[in-house]
């Protein structure tokens, strides 16, 4: 009796879901699996590459194999896309230096897959000049973006991703048009210091951000809280309706700085539930100076939490 085909027989779903949980480069090798199989992977939703997404040679020096791990994943991606059949949720490049005209020709692949997700983030070690080009701003369905080392400058014509939900800009970016997300119509934001932009002047094009959290490594940060203008001038600022959390995961030494900004979020908050500092603290008087500030939001309160990482609690 013939044994049973089973694998060739799994639907179009359970197929997907069992590519969608290996690495883009393992789940090419499913071709050989069956003909059913043959080109299943050209139509996986979420494409992730990193370092491990393509092999390299063991006994090259860092900067040997960055210069090879950019090229093969270069060459990888391309292909991959010229073949992809369907939409794409999720579009990540990690850990990895592309040029910035590989990165614009995929923006523009992206364009037509109707991406939901794009994640372009590199270690500290990584520099890029990436200048996000205009295309990427027509990407109107996306709803996460992260992005890290570019520059970022928006179209006079832009509008506004109309469904964003979260952004995250880290690892210096440069701003030159702080209005990043005007006419978004709900946020939730990261920014890691440092990004080249008036911290309060971003946030001023966040009216409808719902929970934020701030942190960085940078030994210039506190310069963005510094940027905060005198408590006169204020109220020509956003008033912040819908942001109920707010994080600072960081550690400063200006308290004054840092006062002066929490000042500004404490009154242009109403509705604020919590702001926690995830943070070291040098001056011991920093919290009870931190509990007379006055506040727009009655139910506001102020806690402090271990410092765990960024991200964490």
């Amino acid at each position: 009796m013939p044994e049973l085909d089973r694998i060739s027989d799994l639907s179009r779903d359970i197929v997907e879901n069992i590519l969608l949980r290996l690495p883009v480069r393992e789940a090419v090798k499913t071709c050989c699996l069956s003909n059913n199989w043959r080109l299943a992977w050209s139509s996986i939703s979420d494409l992730v590459y990193d370092k491990n997404s393509i092999s390299i040679s063991d006994t090259c020096s860092h900067d040997e194999n960055l210069v090879e791990t950019t090229k093969k994943m270069v060459e990888f991606v391309n292909k991959f896309l010229s073949i992809h059949d369907g939409s794409i949720r999720k579009f990540v490049i990690a850990d990895v230096k592309p040029c910035p005209e590989a990165l614009n020709g995929w923006v523009e692949v992206l364009m037509r897959k109707e991406i939901k997700e794009f994640l372009v983030t590199s270690q500290p070690f990584y520099p890029n000049n990436w200048k996000v080009p205009s295309t990427f701003w027509n990407l109107q369905c996306l709803r996460d973006v992260e992005l890290s080392n570019c520059i970022i400058e928006l179209p006079e014509a832009f509008k506004g991703f109309k469904v964003l939900k979260s952004l995250k800009l880290e690892r210096h970016v440069c701003l030159r048009t702080p209005s990043v997300v005007k006419a978004v119509v709900c946020l939730n934001t990261k920014i890691l210091p440092p990004c080249k932009t008036n911290l309060i002047d971003l946030l001023d094009c966040l009216p409808n951000i719902e929970a934020l959290e701030l942190g960085g490594r940078s030994t210039r940060k506190e310069a963005y809280y510094t940027y905060c203008h005198k408590p006169d001038k204020w109220d020509q600022y956003t008033v912040f309706e819908h942001l109920k959390f707010v994080k600072i995961v960081d550690s400063f030494k200006n308290h004054q700085s840092v006062l002066l900004f929490v000042a500004f979020l404490l009154s242009n908050t109403p509705i604020l539930e919590e702001l926690c500092f995830e943070c070291e603290v040098e001056d011991p008087e920093f919290l009870e100076k931190l509990v007379v500030l006055k506040r727009a939001s009655k139910n506001a309160k102020i806690s402090r939490g271990v410092k765990t990482g960024f991200g964490a609690g």
